[in-house]
């Protein structure tokens, strides 16, 4: 008998008024591990709930990742002309100037590639 089940016996003794036979310990036993047994099965279904959850989020849009920008390309869908990202362009100078001084506090907004893509981004 090792220290813990030594003290664990100890303690049961004391609970129990005696000393506790093995058929009592074997039964300590079991309910510790059908009770280790029991809280796994809801840790278990608590992140199968919260997976499920988050990926109800991302496929409405709902969840924010960190991407790497040189895997972003650009697709039908940009909405900015090249003229307007002219560094000669009074409107994209204070732009620039704002990410700069306070950082960027709008996300930007990409679309996953579509299988077979040219691009790198992928997001499944």
């Amino acid at each position: 008998m090792n220290k813990r089940q030594d003290i664990r016996s100890r303690v049961l003794a004391q609970i129990t008024g005696g000393i506790p036979s093995s058929e009592a310990r074997e039964r300590e036993a079991g309910r510790i591990k059908a009770h280790i047994a029991v809280v796994g099965e809801q840790v278990k279904e608590g992140f199968a709930t919260r997976v499920e959850k988050l990926e109800a989020e991302r496929a409405a849009g709902m969840v924010l990742l960190r991407l790497d920008p040189k895997t972003i390309g650009t697709t039908k869908f940009a909405n900015r002309h090249e003229l307007s990202l002219s560094v000669k362009d009074a409107k994209f100078a204070r732009f620039k100037s704002s990410i700069e001084k306070n950082g960027q506090d709008t996300p930007v907004r990409v679309r996953s590639a579509p299988p077979g893509s040219s691009f790198f981004l992928r997001i499944d």
